[in-house]
């Protein structure tokens, strides 16, 4: 049972945050996400900064699978699925660090509910996507630090999500930076500096083409 507590924890706050989303017309840049996903405007007109690709062809596909009269709610909704996402994974990270039960349901429940998270988790926004994006970086990192020399395709696998992560929000490029030197460092500690880099080569090239 306790292997399914992180799925666990996703159902219960995506029911919550889902139950609560927006149901009608957001402003700013949460009405600019609705307005874009509906009409299917993937470049946006504000400058690659605000583009999100990512984000807005995935809302779109989420809210293609409801009625058009719960588009808007749909379109709110799946920031809450992507805040929850990430709180499952916030949980299983607390857990490999502490192997407390306690210590991560401590790290999740003040995160899940509050104010910043449960308003982010209601409207149309890309941050808590973000933020699942950069969970899922963590755990491949701490999969690549743990597994030595047997763990290439998980130091390749963080650049594709580090790159599938820019096409949701630039705060990638601070991960990149720091993903990028881990690597290296670790790569060239663990064997020959010429596979090292080619280890790193790789996992650039794969960043490329899912970014782009």
């Amino acid at each position: 049972m306790k292997k399914y507590t992180p799925l666990l924890i996703f159902a219960a706050f995506a029911i919550m945050y889902m139950s609560l989303a927006q149901r009608g017309l957001s402003w700013q840049d949460s009405g600019e996400y609705q307005a874009r996903v509906l009409t299917g405007d993937i470049a946006g007109f504000t400058g690659l900064a605000r583009a999100h690709p990512i984000y807005i062809c995935a809302a779109n596909a989420w809210s293609a699978c409801f009625p058009p009269s719960l588009k808007l709610w749909a379109i709110s909704s799946f920031s809450g699925i992507g805040a929850a996402l990430s709180l499952g994974m916030l949980f299983t990270l607390v857990k490999r660090f502490t192997s407390s039960s306690l210590a991560s349901f401590l790290a999740v429940i003040p995160v899940g509910l509050s104010h910043m998270m449960w308003w982010l988790s209601s409207v149309a926004e890309v941050y808590t996507w973000s933020l699942a994006a950069m969970g899922a970086e963590l755990l491949l990192l701490l999969l690549y630090l743990e597994n030595g020399r047997r763990s290439t395709l998980a130091g390749v696998a963080l650049f594709l999500v580090n790159g599938l992560h820019f096409g949701i929000h630039n705060f990638a490029l601070i991960d990149l930076a720091v993903l990028a030197g881990v690597v290296a460092v670790t790569e060239c500690r663990r064997r020959a500096p010429v596979l090292a880099l080619g280890t790193l080569g790789a996992g650039m090239a794969f960043w490329l083409i899912r970014a782009s």
